[in-house]
């Protein structure tokens, strides 16, 4: 009953992720331009997707990946560049799915729907970003980029060399991005991991940079399920 209940509330959810919003505008600090707040309705709205999708329902998948959620979201993250805690939720949402749903359809609507390729891409291209004191600082929104290709180039390479064939979707799906992910992959990407490898004092061994990894992934699972205890009504 409660899932038939939350799949009739997927149009009004897509809705409130819409990145057009009207609103009192702010100024921002980093930009200098005005904009609508992104707002905690809209944040913990992220939140709820990702609780619907973790309950691994096939009438919600077929929902969900059939909506305009996944591309709305997006869309917020191209938005709103400099909230990290839009982009820390995104990035639990997407590593959810690419990681740990193992079905199918919903997965190549989810790609198809979200265009996350094309939109790391394209968001790679603006990987910097210039104050208007001239000094360029990197895109708020990098660290998210890097994240999730990171994480598809990993299921890539491992269906690739027939490691995990249930990873055949994002393959696929990476393949029909085309040139375009190529090019990324070995220019921005590969430079981005080099100087994340790095720290001021030298290099880190690979093994300590993925055993820091795991710890503050565990951390933020801890800080997102104190979150979700908060979050009991949707409206």
């Amino acid at each position: 009953m409660l899932v038939e209940v939350l799949q009739t509330k997927i149009p009004a959810i897509s809705e409130v992720l819409r990145d057009d919003h009207d609103g009192e505008k702010i100024n921002s600090s980093v930009t200098n331009v005005e904009f609508v707040p992104l707002g905690q309705q809209r944040l913990r709205t992220v939140e709820l997707v990702l609780n619907l999708v973790k309950l691994k329902k096939e009438v919600l998948y077929q929902a969900l990946g059939r909506s305009d959620i996944f591309k709305n979201i997006v869309a917020l993250v191209k938005q709103y560049p400099w909230n990290n805690f839009l982009q820390l939720k995104a990035v639990s949402l997407f590593t959810e799915v690419i990681e740990n749903s193992d079905n199918t359809a919903f997965r190549e609507d989810f790609f198809r729907t979200s265009g996350i390729g094309h939109s790391l891409v394209e968001m790679s291209k603006e990987a910097n970003f210039t104050l208007g004191s001239n000094r360029r600082i990197r895109n708020g929104y990098m660290n998210l980029v890097i994240t999730i290709a990171n994480k598809l180039q990993k299921k890539y390479e491992g269906s690739a060399n027939g490691e995990k064939t249930e990873d055949g979707t994002v393959y696929g799906y990476l393949d029909a991005v085309g040139e375009d992910w190529r090019v990324f992959v070995d220019d921005e990407l590969k430079k981005s991991n080099e100087n994340n490898a790095k720290t001021l004092g030298g290099c880190t061994t690979r093994n300590n940079q993925e055993e820091e990894d795991e710890n503050n992934d565990s951390s933020y699972d801890v800080q997102m399920e104190k979150i979700m205890a908060r979050f009991t009504n949707f409206n």
